[in-house]
């Protein structure tokens, strides 16, 4: 049985990191640009699982430049167990 934590088997999270301030701010601006010129929208969110490849190309383009790294995890909700798994809201 898969735990009440929302609608898929696994769980997913990323986690940007950059070593300088101005390089964060400088993709978090081009990010910006890149959302005004896909969506026209400086707000929309880039959801690669909904995106065309057009877009999600020119996003990937759009920030080979900077420097960061990432860290990423997959959660397979079948795994977990216990009472607290079995609410959604305190997870």
């Amino acid at each position: 049985m898969i735990p009440a934590i929302g609608c898929t088997e696994f769980l997913s999270g990323t986690a940007v990191i950059f070593e300088e301030t101005d390089s964060a701010e400088a993709c978090d601006q081009r990010v910006g640009e890149l959302r005004l010129e896909c969506f026209r929208n400086a707000e929309r969110e880039f959801h690669f699982n909904k995106c065309c490849d057009d877009y999600r190309d020119r996003f990937l383009a759009g920030i080979r430049g900077y420097d960061f790294f990432y860290l990423a995890f997959v959660l397979n909700k079948e795994r977990l167990y216990g009472p607290g798994f079995a609410y959604k809201e305190p997870f």
